[in-house]
């Protein structure tokens, strides 16, 4: 594993690491739920139009619902019988869990083990060629906020060649779903990696994961020499594994606010997502299921399952546990009764949860802005949100909060920060040009990109 120059960044935290547990453990199958509530949309786009009735059996890849133009076809994760075609599932949205329609399997039947692949093929075509055959497969990137494999092939085909950047950095406590995959099937990872740098024409390809898991990995060293991937080691630090964050650390390019890495020519991506278009590619095989951390204090036997799309959260976590978590601690949202696995559940944690503590008024401490990883003055967003003025918040570039949690996990006066930075930037976002705040044409554009001074060099 190289470990090459990189940058650093000033602010974000150590955190525990929280993963011995699931580290070192093979993933696991997961046992069937009585049901599953497959949702029909996974994003902001409308609901695919279902095509099977309540009754029907259904074999698994078998087609449920047709996506229009902004959306992929919802497929079978297991065979099953449709039990309801009017069910509803709450899955992690952008901003939080939504509630969307979702059809219900029942009579669920174990799925057949993933192929694994050593066809190297498919490098050889044409990159149009290619692009179209991964689009075939109607695949969902595996990352927050999801979108459609072929959205992202259009995106990093048009603005983001220059650098592919696949991100293993896993460093929230507790999760270890990623490392689980690059570990037991890193070669498929390198192997899907390469079949999207090919459809993309990217000019350089970077592995990046942390560099204390580097003896893990070194079976991937050879294919990654094979296929012109740069593999590089980190070292470990909250919130490194954050998009901007990293792009930042890997290029000293900084992403414009809002605009994401494709505007400064680099593109991001997921082991799982690589994993996916390998299978599809090589083996028809579409993805249905996902590794998931199932862990955390009231977990009697931590674990990374195989889990279909569409189990209930509260099914892995079993009947002990209470106050679960969908996604790592630093960024979670709390799990509805009705919240399902998507291909973003990473983890599903349940965490002992202590009385919270009452917040009490800013000190003016400073340490939120210390340890922001985009020196932002969260003070000042904070007196935005309590004041209700967005022109306020609009000036302190509330649109730069990456939402990593660190603000809150600091506080000392136990401030919901991060929600209320959150808060800020969703409300500027969604605002429409024709409804503007009392003095929006007033405000002043953003003072600088998403991190700023934050960075600096060293070899």
């Amino acid at each position: 594993m190289l470990l090459r120059r990189h940058g650093d960044f000033i602010g974000g935290v150590d955190l525990p690491d929280e993963k011995r547990e699931t580290l070192a453990e093979p993933v696991r199958s997961c046992t069937l739920p009585e049901s599953l509530r497959i949702p029909l949309t996974l994003t902001s786009a409308a609901p695919a139009e279902v095509v099977v009735t309540t009754g029907q059996s259904v074999e698994a890849g078998a087609v449920l619902a047709r996506g229009g133009d902004d959306n992929v076809d919802v497929f079978a994760p297991v065979a099953g019988v449709v039990s309801s075609a009017d069910a509803s599932a709450d899955v992690a949205g952008a901003w939080g869990l939504i509630t969307v329609p979702a059809i219900e399997l029942s009579d669920l039947q174990p799925p057949s083990p993933p192929p694994r692949s050593a066809d190297d093929d498919a490098l050889s075509g044409e990159p149009a060629d290619l692009r179209r055959q991964i689009a075939a497969g109607q695949l969902t990137c595996f990352r927050r906020p999801m979108q459609p494999v072929a959205q992202w092939l259009l995106h990093a085909q048009e603005g983001g060649r220059a650098l592919l950047i696949a991100n293993v950095m896993e460093n929230q406590p507790y999760v270890t779903a990623d490392h689980r995959i690059l570990t037991e099937n890193g070669q498929d990872v390198l192997r899907g990696l390469a079949l999207l740098a090919r459809a993309i024409e990217a000019d350089k390809v970077v592995l990046a994961v942390d560099q204390r898991r580097t003896d893990d990995y070194r079976h991937v060293v050879p294919l990654a020499r094979r296929y012109n991937v740069q593999l590089v080691a980190l070292p470990h630090k909250y919130p490194i594994g954050v998009e901007e964050v990293l792009l930042k650390v890997l290029t000293g390019i900084e992403a414009p606010v809002g605009r994401g890495p494709t505007a400064v020519g680099a593109s991001m991506i997921d082991a799982a997502t690589c994993l996916a278009v390998c299978r599809w590619i090589h083996g028809g095989y579409r993805a249905g299921q996902r590794v998931v951390t199932v862990a955390g204090e009231q977990i009697v036997k931590p674990a990374n399952y195989l889990v279909p799309f569409g189990t209930p959260c509260e099914h892995l976590a079993g009947l002990t546990a209470r106050s679960l978590i969908h996604n790592g601690p630093m960024v979670a949202l709390p799990c509805t009764p009705n919240t399902v696995v998507t291909p973003a559940t990473d983890a599903v944690l349940a965490l002992a949860v202590a009385e919270p503590a009452r917040p009490t008024p800013c000190i003016r401490c400073g340490w939120c802005s210390d340890h922001c990883p985009a020196r932002l003055n969260v003070a000042e967003l904070n007196d935005a949100f309590e004041l209700v003025d967005l022109p306020a918040a609009h000036r302190a570039d509330a649109l730069a909060c990456m939402g990593c949690g660190i603000c809150s996990y600091v506080c000392p006066a136990r401030l919901p920060l991060t929600e209320r930075a959150q808060a800020l930037r969703r409300a500027l976002t969604e605002l429409a040009p024709d409804d503007p705040p009392h003095d929006h044409a007033n405000m002043s554009p953003p003072s600088r990109g998403v991190f700023g001074r934050l960075f600096r060099r060293h070899a």
